[in-house]
């Protein structure tokens, strides 16, 4: 919880007053600079940000409770339901969080993935 709050203090302030595309945008610059292994997908209306590295993993993959961070930190952060779609500790191969842009939320805090 203390690491998802650090890091929705940080970058809010630069988020504050832009669209839900905007924020998306800036997100990703922030969450991903220079990371190649770090994409946003778009297809018609669905947006996916997905994540082919996890400098985690080890530690993910004993402690599945870590990965709900980014889940928590992208929800606050862009208003809308993320959603985990792929898991690395499921043998996906990558992490994709699909972006539910029709589904506004506003959580106090940090929230475990179902």
């Amino acid at each position: 919880a203390e690491v998802a709050e650090t890091r929705v203090r940080r970058w809010e302030p630069l988020l504050r007053g832009k669209t839900l595309d905007e924020r998306l945008a800036l997100l990703t610059r922030i969450y991903g600079d220079d990371d190649p292994y770090m994409s946003v997908e778009t297809s018609g209306d669905e947006t996916r940000l997905v994540e082919r590295n996890c400098p985690y993993l080890n530690v993910a993959l004993q402690r599945p409770l870590l990965c709900s961070v980014t889940v928590s930190v992208l929800t606050r952060l862009l208003g809308v339901r993320v959603v985990r779609e792929k898991r690395f500790q499921a043998g996906d191969g990558c992490c994709a969080f699909r972006i539910l842009k029709d589904q506004p939320c506003t959580p106090a805090g940090f929230e475990l993935e179902p």
